[in-house]
C-alpha cells in the first residue's frame, strides 16, 4: 500500500490522496484523532489556567514559589 502510494505521489499525488480518503475507516480515524487532539489541547490549557488561579501554597510544585 505504501509503496504504490509513494510511486503515485510523483505524478498523481492528488489521485492517490483522494483514493485513500474514500476509505471510511481512514476518515473516521482522522476525525477521532482530531477530536482527541482538540480535547487534549483544551484540557492542558484549562489546567494551566486553573494552576494560575490557585494560591502559591498549593502550586509550589509547578512554579516553586518564584513569585
Amino acid at each position: 500500500m505504501k509503496v504504490s502510494f509513494v510511486r503515485r505521489n510523483g505524478f498523481g499525488g492528488k489521485a492517490a490522496i483522494m483514493n485513500k480518503a474514500r476509505d471510511q475507516k481512514v476518515l473516521i480515524g482522522t476525525a477521532i484523532l482530531g477530536v482527541l487532539i482538540a480535547l487534549a489541547v483544551s484540557y492542558v490549557s484549562r489546567r494551566a489556567i486553573d494552576a494560575q488561579k490557585q494560591p502559591d501554597v498549593q502550586n509550589t510544585s509547578t512554579n516553586s514559589g518564584a513569585h
